[in-house]
């Protein structure tokens, strides 16, 4: 019992400096979309398919090589999956989510409510 205890507590040591890391790059850039944990070559429409589609900038950082960063990252947004999409420094869901308001037009019009540019899409 001690033991498990003590790992607990060590866990969520580690989850809260990781979640204190991981808000600057979730704010990174309030200009732009930010993708934490896309990885590249995932299959099905990612994250980023879906914003290259729109044509938004967006800043992707893999933070699935770092175990610390990935469960600190789901204790910051308090969202179990990753990748997640932050819109100027505001969490906005996770994959299945994204697909689907962008499947309904409903992320383009979260990006213009929010003043972000989309240019052409690609």
């Amino acid at each position: 019992k001690g033991t498990h205890a003590v790992r607990r507590e060590e866990l969520a040591l580690v989850q809260h400096h990781a979640q204190h890391a991981l808000e600057p790059l979730a704010r990174r850039n309030r200009q732009q979309a930010v993708t934490l944990g896309a990885a590249a070559g995932a299959a099905g429409l990612t994250e980023r398919d879906v914003l290259s589609q729109l044509g938004a900038k967006f800043h992707g950082i893999n933070i699935l090589v770092d175990p610390e960063m990935r469960e600190g990252i789901k204790q910051f947004s308090q969202w179990p999956t990753i990748p997640q999409l932050y819109v100027k420094g505001e969490f906005v869901g996770g994959c299945d989510i994204i697909r689907e308001m962008f499947e309904t037009g409903e992320l383009e019009q979260f990006f213009k409510e929010k003043g972000v540019a989309l240019a052409e899409a690609a």
